[in-house]
């Protein structure tokens, strides 16, 4: 009989180069194969099938940047019943590996049983319970506390969501600033460990439990959480629970009835809107009940933009319960002179090179594919050209285009000339971004053609920066920027208006000079995570929610009248 020959990878990590690598120091005489990841996860589970039975070889091995933080360790061995390998084996990039074959299974079997069993027993109780929660009359509670006895409870009930970095830390972080800028005391309950350490936190893990899906151990976990902080909580009554939205995450509003206590609901878009368009999700019908009871026990949801908003009110969401506070920056974390020299000199970049740099997720609405397009054509153009200015691109972030783009420009990742940093630590960010000249966000409309609703982090952070940024004239973006005044705008996924933004703006100093410097004073007058969360407050007190106007916090439009005569 003749042996199997083939490996086939699954790059769950988003790295094919770096998959391929190790799956053939681990098999060095097979023959290695790559299964598009975005292919198998994104498909109908029929067309999944029928993917996995093509499957013949030795192994079909899935390559994870950490075994620790893949969801579903309990179900994927079993998908060795479906595809026609001899094993399924997990790696992860630090070398840890599991093997799994048909002698796996009895073993696996009475864990797999009780799994299933747990997570079919959450979902009936998870049902009726926020069946029960919906059938509930809305009447948040005026907060018998005040701001300068009693905390604000902040719940980051997400324990599938592990990273440290990006837009979404970013926020956590900048609002928690801006609470304890505003004098108001907090209290932070989390499933991770969070990038702040301005008010206690305490940590509630996940169960131990077994269970087969993350979805039903992400809903299980919400009646974890909520007995552990009410319990934590004691007779201690909080002025205000405060909630970032999240699949699945519905601790915040069952909190919220018991406490009974305001909830504030941060409402970042619909998850079951993203399960249909990005990220699919199993049990929708969960995650459509989940963030119902979000929104209905929310005394104020707190949205980033204006689609945001009309698309509550068509929800039936009332309008005074609804308020748009888009995202914002610490001027003092984002600033010039955090060491871009310095940077510039480690990553080998010239004193008369322009560095053109982007920060955040290589996904498909972040306009990847026009921003990958874009370097090509003007590293080509600029090439031993004398009259253009020698061109440096930083890109820092990660997500699941990065090694796609990296493959498309491999000549220039050779050369130096683009230049890929990958995750870096929150406070390493600002320092890489002050060795930029120009910023780009190339932001591309929605696939299924509904409305750009998104209020990217990075813009308040580029304009905080005191550098040009160009930005595709749309949604909130389209808003913010003056365009020749404070940023530069560009037609939403046009390819020639961004290499002609890039050129024009790398030729002229003086006028990148002018941009950064408007665009830094319009994010200090508007947009600081102190103004961010007076904001929240403001509305609670105008809606009768909370009674607590401390009169030791200055009110946000009395600052940013003062920060923007100082910046001037």
């Amino acid at each position: 009989m003749r042996k199997p020959s083939r490996i086939f990878v699954v790059p769950w990590n988003d790295d094919a180069a770096k998959s391929l690598a190790a799956v053939q120091a681990l098999y060095p005489s097979y023959e290695t194969v790559i299964v598009k990841k975005r292919a198998l996860r994104e498909s109908p589970f029929i067309e999944q099938v029928r993917m996995l039975r093509r499957l013949r070889g030795k192994a079909v091995v899935f390559v994870f940047r950490s075994l620790n933080d893949f969801n579903a360790l309990h179900l994927l061995p079993w998908i060795g019943l479906l595809h026609r390998c001899s094993i399924t084996v997990l790696v992860d990039n630090a070398g840890n590996k599991k093997v799994y074959g048909p002698w796996s299974w009895l073993r696996l079997a009475p864990v797999t049983v009780l799994a299933a069993i747990s997570d079919v027993f959450v979902l009936l109780f998870s049902f009726i319970r926020l069946k029960i929660v919906l059938r509930r009359r809305f009447s948040p509670p005026r907060s018998a506390a005040t701001v300068a006895t009693a905390p604000l409870i902040y719940l980051f009930p997400h324990p599938m969501l592990r990273s440290s970095v990006g837009g979404a830390m970013s926020h956590v972080r900048g609002f928690l600033l801006g609470l304890k800028q505003c004098g108001i005391h907090g209290r932070v309950f989390t499933a991770r460990a969070l990038p702040q350490d301005f008010f206690p936190e305490q940590c509630i893990s996940l169960s131990s439990w077994p269970s087969l899906f993350w979805e039903a151990a992400a809903i299980a976990y919400n009646w974890r959480f909520v007995r552990a902080v009410r319990k934590s909580l004691g007779n201690q009554s909080p002025v205000a629970l405060y909630h970032r939205h999240s699949r699945f995450a519905v601790s915040g509003a069952v909190l919220s009835l018991k406490l009974r206590v305001p909830f504030i609901l941060e409402y970042n878009g619909s998850e079951v809107w993203v399960s249909e368009n990005w990220d699919p999700a199993r049990f929708r019908t969960w995650l459509k009940l989940c963030e119902d009871c979000c929104l209905k026990c929310a005394a104020l949801i707190v949205v980033v933009s204006e689609p945001l908003r009309k698309e509550l009110v068509n929800r039936g969401i009332p309008e005074h319960r609804i308020l748009v506070n888009p995202n914002a920056v610490d001027p003092t974390a984002f600033h010039p002179g955090k060491g871009g020299g310095e940077v510039r000199t480690e990553l080998g970049i010239a004193a008369e090179d322009v560095v053109v740099c982007f920060v955040g997720t290589f996904s498909y609405w972040h306009g990847i594919s026009v921003l990958q397009e874009a370097m090509r054509r003007l590293l080509e153009k600029t090439v031993d050209h004398a009259s253009h200015p020698s061109l440096r691109f930083l890109l820092i972030g990660d997500g699941p285009l990065r090694a796609e783009v990296a493959l498309h420009l491999e000549p220039w990742v050779k050369s130096g000339q683009v230049i890929f940093t990958g995750l870096i630590a929150h406070d390493a960010v600002a320092r890489h971004m002050d060795a930029a000249d120009i910023f780009v966000s190339p932001h591309t409309p929605m696939q299924d053609g509904s409305q750009f609703f998104g209020s990217p982090t990075k813009v308040f952070e580029y304009m905080a920066m005191a550098k040009p940024v160009i930005a595709s004239r749309l949604g909130q973006m389209g808003e913010i920027f003056v365009h020749g005044d404070t940023g530069w705008l560009v037609t939403p996924g046009s390819v020639d208006e961004l290499v002609a933004a890039v050129l024009y703006l790398a030729g002229r100093p003086e006028v990148r000079a002018s941009l950064g410097k408007r665009a830094r004073e319009a994010v200090l007058a508007q947009h600081t995570w102190k103004q961010n969360a007076e904001a929240v407050w403001d509305h609670l007190a105008i809606l009768g929610w909370v009674d607590h106007r401390n009169p030791a916090v200055r009110s946000a439009a009395e600052e940013s009248r003062e920060v923007a005569k100082s910046v001037r």
